[in-house]
């Protein structure tokens, strides 16, 4: 079986077009370092997992944490559900066989040996999905051909959409396990939890970038008073 493909899909890093509803709530130029580092590391993980990367990326020239990818492809399309689409298509074209994936530039601190078993999960189903806690998808992959999915993305339950869509065209995907990408301030709270975890276990992969842009920025997490619940600090 090929070593497969992963398509890095991504937003080129511009200050307020990254990361905005995270930046609503600790700032545009946070959000876009973090953002920075998100995209490195999600990068490396990629190589990590044995895996070609192939940058999908907004804009029409790349930008210098694209030099970690094989490949760079401009994102086409005027719906976000084109340009996926559009994204594997492309793709294909550049690794005509084996298996594809696309994994966004959100979860740098999914683990390479996940991302390997997505990849290895290919070998006995034609399609794979990994969704989010909150409906959405964190990967979406193919053994051959690409089935398009740009209908079901909008509103909630895009994963139960994607894979109701993919089983219409009798492309049965194995549901992998869920796990939680960062788009809002609670999400940066997981993380940070995350990651002292990962340390704390001395885990072969804790994504290097990230936790010095956390660090740098001064975040930490604090419990809330009076309550079980947590709070996002910033010294």
């Amino acid at each position: 079986m090929s070593q497969g493909t992963v398509i890095v899909f991504a937003r080129a890093p511009e200050l307020g077009r990254v990361k905005t509803r995270l930046a609503a709530e600790i700032g545009a130029d946070a959000a876009l370092e973090l953002y920075r580092a998100f995209l490195c590391d999600s990068l490396e993980l990629v190589r990590r997992a044995g895996a070609r990367a192939l940058l999908a990326h907004t804009g029409a020239t790349a930008f210098p944490e694209a030099s970690a990818a094989e490949v760079c492809v401009a994102q086409r399309g005027a719906t976000f559900g084109e340009r996926v689409d559009n994204a594997f298509v492309d793709a294909r074209a550049h690794a005509p066989d084996g298996p594809l994936l696309m994994i966004g530039a959100d979860a740098p601190h999914l683990a390479p040996t996940a991302l390997a078993r997505a990849i290895e999960a290919l070998g006995s189903a034609p399609a794979v999905l990994g969704p989010t806690p909150g409906g959405g998808f964190y990967v979406v992959g193919f053994a051959g051909a690409p089935t398009p999915i740009a209908s079901a993305f909008g509103g909630a339950g895009e994963a139960a959409r994607a894979v109701r869509l993919l089983r219409h065209h009798a492309v049965a995907p194995a549901v992998l396990a869920t796990f939680f990408d960062v788009d809002i301030a609670d999400d940066l709270i997981g993380l940070i939890l995350h990651l002292e975890l990962l340390d704390a276990a001395r885990a072969s992969w804790v994504p290097p970038r990230t936790r010095a842009a956390i660090a740098r920025l001064g975040f930490a997490v604090a419990s809330a008073d009076g309550t079980r619940g947590h709070v996002l600090t910033r010294r």
